[in-house]
This record gives C-alpha cells, structure tokens and sequence, in this order.
C-alpha cells in the first residue's frame, strides 16, 4: 500500500540517520527574567534511557547553555512528537510551531525558550538529548538557583540596596540623639521639680508623669526600626521641643535655687573697723602708732572687742575709752588721742550728723589701717519651728538707707522699721510700722535710750530684740531690704499703682511732682515717695503711711496677677543679692506651695506707732543732743494688742487700724 510504503521509507531512513550519522549539536537557549535583571540558567545533565529506543546505553543530556534553538526556515514546518504506547508508529507527526514556555514562580518569569523541531534522538557528542525532561526541568524552576549575575546588575543591586539602607541609618542615628537628649532634660526638670518642693502633690504627681510618659514613649517612637521614617518625623519635631522646654525650666528653677542661695548668703562675712587719723597727721603705716594712744568707744559687743584685740597684736600701744560714737570724733579733733577705731558703719553716722555747713567726717580724716573681723551670719534661723503655711508669724521688715549688694551689709542704720503679721488660716496680714526715731531701750544695755534705726548699727538681732521689748511679742523671721530693693521689684513687676493724699514733689524725685489721687510708679518715684518727710507737715509720721501704701501695692500686685509666672526669672535675678532673710528655703517653699494650691486673695490692715517730737541723747552718741519721739503708750499698747488678735485668728475688722 502507498501508505505503508512511504511509513516504512521514513522509519528506514531515521533509523539509518540516527546509527551512521554523527548529528550536530542543537542548543535551547533558556532566558530567565527576574525582579531586576535578566539570567541564563543552564540545565544540570540527567542520565536516562531513551524511550522507544532499541538500545540500552545511559547517557547524559547536555547543559541548557550548550543547547541551541531550532532555526525557522521559509516554508519549513516544525513537528512535535511524544513517545507513547498508545499511539501507533505510523501515525503521522504533526506540525506544530515553535514553542516559547513561559512560567512565572517566586516573583520571576522564565520565557524565551525555543525547542527544536526533532526532540527523539538529539545528541551532543555522545549524550542523547532528553527533551521532556529539560522541559520539566525548566518548568521546575523556582528562581531560587544561583544563576550568574553580569558584573553590571551586581552592581547596580548594590547601589540600590545601600542607598535603601543609608536613610534608616541616619533617621536612627538621629532618633538616638534626640531621646538621649529628651530622656537627659525630663529627668533633669523631674529631679529638680521635686528638689525645689514649689508645687503642691495635686500638681507635682500629674506633672512627673507627664513628664516619664513624653520621655518614654517618644524615645521608643523615635528608635524602634519597625517605624517609618515618615511617623518619626513629626516625633523629631516635637522631641526638640519639649527638650528646648525643659531646658528653659531647668533654667527657671536653677535661678529658683542660686536665689535661695543668695538669700541664705554665707555662714560668715566680714566686717571692717578703721584705725583713723587726721588728715594731716604725721603718722603713715600702724606701726608709726607705737606707744601712742588710740581712743575707742565702751560697746560691749563681741565684734568690736575682737578688732581691738587685733590691733593691739599688731602693735603696742595705750588705750583710751569713751563713751560714746561723737566723743570719740572729738577725742581726736581734741588731740586727746593720736587715733581713733571706729567701725565703718560708725564712720557714716558721724558724717551725717554733721551740721550744715560743718565739713563731715571722714573729709577732715584718713585712714590709716584696715582691720577685717569676721562675722557670724548664722542668726538663730534654726530656732524658729513654725510651719509658715499653716501657723501665724512676725516678720521684721528692715529698710537700709543704702543701695547695692546687700550681702556686704550686716549692719546698718535701719530708716525703716516695720513688722509684717501674716495669718494663713485667715489670709489676713498686717502691717506695724514704728517711726526710725522712736526712742527706746536698746536690747541689753542701760542707761541712755537710743533711736531705733541706731539699733541696726549693732545688727539686725539688736533691732528685732529691742521691739520684742517694746512692744511684748515674738518676731520670728526678719527680712533686710534696701533702696535698690525697691527700686529692682517695683520695674520687674511693671510698677505699682499708690494713692497720694497730696500733691508733693518729693526731694529725691528728680523734680517730678506727684499728684493727689491714684499714681502709677515706676522704681524711683516709689522710692522717692517712700523716702519722703520733709514735704509732710507731720515729717516722719506721714512717711511711715508712705511707706506702707508702696508695700502693700507691691503685695498686691504680686498675689493678684499673673506677674509671678510670667515675671518669675526676672524677679529673681533684680532681688538677688537685694535682700537677706532667716527664712529657710522649706518655709517658704511652704508658703508658696499653699498660694499656688488654694489661690487666696490677701486682706491688708495697717497700724502706725506715733509719739511725740523732743531733743535727747543717745546710747550711741553720747552727749549730744538728738532729735528723737519720745513714745505714745497708748499706740505701743495698741500695736499689742493687734498683733496679738491677728495670731489668734480675730478678723482685721474688729481691730484698731490707722485711718487713712
């Protein structure tokens, strides 16, 4: 039959092919995409048996890499034939066209593959090709096999992935910064928060756990890898702001502290007394004094005894003793005595009680040597146990008629002269002012009376027992101020607000008249106004109301307003080194615990002592006359009796005020 004729032409002639025949080598080329680069992968050699083939050798099909793809030619037909058991051999093959596989496993493509057109029995040398199995083999593929890369796509990966990696470097390396910074601050502004003991526990509890939770949280946020960069971002932002305010308040509560410190002062200071001669003595240097008499004056204190065993250790010489301050100016104008040991404070009396006209002291004088005493400032402030938030108290207010540091000043003549009795339970203060010249007996002397700013030439100690004295009650706390006090709180807290019963133009006002009714002052009008008498048809009487109008409009602005929060650094800054006090840093961290926590709006009374104008002599000046105010008893006793009623609780109404 024609058709079996030719089946059998065309088994002879393949058979004939495939045993004399050396066949050329075919390739399959095998392109495999990736994610980012395009791969060659070559299949491994596989031994098999050759189906339907008669012979029984085992050979190895050849690397992908080395199989070539089938060339089309025109007109030319490609066959695909599968050996099976069902098919007959004489079944015709059919043409089919190339085929180009394409698989996609693991995020990669396999395409480009091109199978010859007659798969049986190709070979490569002596290796049988297996087409079904490279087939299966590249279907197979996972894209997990090491296929070489061109030098070009390695690099190019490299670049990718280190410019990936080089901004989660640096947002880290800055997030690490930051909560150090953040974590460093907030634990700063805890420590001192609580070291400072301001804020009452309704306050201070919330706050330090604003503080830890910030700190904390923001710090996780800022250096956890799993976060984007995108959500840090806003962290970085807020983290330098929360850490710029709490270096601010770090800043705040440092100052809070040096002011403290500065209220404290030190545990000694020291004092100067001044070997005086005339101006135009002979004498240069102390030895020069040798043998000579020197005068001093008989005051029994510790201060004054202690210098006068300093110079007579520097050399030998004879003493004269007088009995006063003025006689002992004249013991030298006299030639009584070759010099002088007066204290420095002593030194500025004598020259302002020089008549007009008279040259002052210290100009007709010079001085000759300097003697440094040491002096103990530690004023019994550990004697007083009075819870100052809960308990009454006196503070003896001390107005200096000076300017400047006044940790340089221990002594002094005090021109003001005022007793502060504060309430807490009540909320109730009042002021007790006693005239600079009231005469009374100075604590543990006798003999002459004295006035009581002569007093603070001896220490404010002296002053506050002599007004224990006259008036019967306890003073537990004093605070010094001086001009430069006033001058510094009144500017910082942006001038207070006082009522003039008449127009006056004060003598250190600079010429400016004030007018009768409400003024705004500024520092120096207020301390011009305060300082006032000679302009007053009662002198030192209507001073004293002047000074207690300035007072309380200063408390009043301050416990009335926002001016301690938002004037808080500035007011410390003016007032340090401006004031000194026994008060301890706990009290009035006390004190200022209770304002923040209950907010009270203060009530202000005020009583003034009076008395009578006279001349006398003094403790301190011995024979010469002095003006002086001789005490009303009935004010002393009434004083007395107010202290008392506001200590007991009794309201300001029911007491005896001064009429204003």
């Amino acid at each position: 039959m024609p058709e079996t004729k030719s089946t059998s032409n065309k088994s002879t002639a393949k058979k004939s092919t495939s045993s004399n025949t050396k066949p050329k080598t075919k390739v399959a080329k095998v392109t495999v995409k990736g994610s980012a680069s395009t791969r060659s992968v070559s299949a491994k050699p596989k031994t098999t048996k050759a189906a339907n083939s008669k012979t029984s050798d085992t050979k190895t099909s050849p690397k992908l890499a080395d199989v070539k793809p089938a060339k089309k030619t025109a007109g030319s037909k490609s066959t695909s034939t599968k050996t099976s058991s069902k098919k007959s051999p004489s079944t015709k093959a059919k043409s089919t066209p190339a085929k180009k596989p394409t698989t996609e496993k693991s995020g990669k493509v396999i395409d480009s593959f091109t199978i010859p057109a007659d798969r049986s029995k190709t070979t490569a040398g002596n290796t049988e090709m297996d087409w079904s199995d490279l087939e299966k083999r590249v279907d197979d593929y996972d894209g997990n096999d090491k296929v070489p890369e061109k030098k070009s796509e390695k690099s190019a990966k490299s670049k990718t992935l280190k410019l990936d990696s080089k901004p989660r470097k640096v947002f880290r390396i800055i997030g690490a910064v930051l909560s150090l910074l953040l974590l460093v601050s907030s634990a700063v502004l805890g420590a001192m928060v609580v070291s400072i003991n301001l804020l009452p526990n309704m306050y201070l509890m919330p706050a330090l756990v604003v503080l830890a939770v910030i700190a904390v949280g923001f710090s996780i946020t800022m250096v956890h890898r799993k976060v984007k960069p995108a959500i840090k971002v806003p962290f970085f932002m807020l983290s330098i702001i929360f850490s710029a305010i709490y270096i601010f308040g770090i800043t705040y509560l440092d100052k809070t502290f040096d002011f403290f410190d500065s209220l404290k002062g030190q545990d000694y200071l020291t004092e100067s007394y001044y070997v005086v001669v005339e101006k135009d003595s002979p004498y240069q240097e102390i030895h020069d004094l040798r043998d000579k008499t020197i005068a001093t004056y008989n005051e029994n204190i510790d201060i004054y005894q202690e210098a006068i065993k300093k110079l007579q250790t520097l050399v030998k010489l004879n003493l004269k003793t007088v009995d006063s301050i003025s006689a002992l100016a004249d013991s030298l104008s006299s030639h009584e005595a070759d010099a002088v040991l007066i204290s420095a404070v002593h030194q500025e009396v004598l020259d302002d009680l020089a008549e007009d006209g008279d040259e002052r002291f210290s100009a007709t004088t010079r001085v000759l040597y300097t003697i440094e005493v040491r002096v103990d400032t530690a004023e019994a402030a550990n004697e007083v146990n009075i819870n100052i938030a809960t308990e009454p108290f006196t503070v003896y207010i001390s107005g200096i008629d000076a300017y400047g540091d006044m940790s340089n000043m221990q002594r002094g003549r005090s021109d003001v002269n005022m007793l502060a009795t504060v309430n807490p339970e009540t909320h109730e203060v009042l002021l007790t002012s006693i005239p600079r010249d009231y005469y009374v007996q100075l604590h543990g002397t006798t003999g002459s009376r004295d006035k009581l700013t002569h007093a603070g030439i001896y220490g404010v100690q002296m002053s506050m027992q002599t007004l224990e004295d006259l008036l019967d009650i306890k003073i537990d706390y004093y605070l010094k101020v001086n001009f430069s006090t006033v001058v510094n709180l009144v500017d910082t807290i942006g001038g207070i607000e006082v009522y003039s019963d008449q127009q006056i133009t004060p003598l250190h006002g600079g010429g400016i008249t004030i007018p009768k009714g409400n003024v705004h002052m500024d520092g120096k009008l207020a301390l011009a106004f305060a300082r006032e008498r000679y302009g007053y048809a009662t002198g030192d009487r209507h001073r004293v109301q002047n000074q207690q109008d300035v007072i309380s409009a200063i408390i009043k602005k301050i416990s009335s307003s926002t001016v301690i929060l938002t004037k808080y650094a500035e007011i410390l800054d003016n007032l340090a080194n401006c004031l000194t006090t026994n008060i301890g840093k706990d009290e009035i961290s006390s004190l200022v615990k209770m304002q923040l926590q209950n907010m009270p709006s203060w009530k202000i009374g005020q009583y003034s002592l009076n008395g009578s104008d006279s001349h006398n002599y003094t403790y301190s000046m011995g024979q010469q006359l002095l003006y002086v105010m001789e005490p009303n008893l009935a004010t002393v006793k009434t004083a007395h009796d107010n202290i008392t009623a506001i200590i007991n609780g009794e309201p300001l109404s029911s007491l005896t005020l001064t009429e204003k």
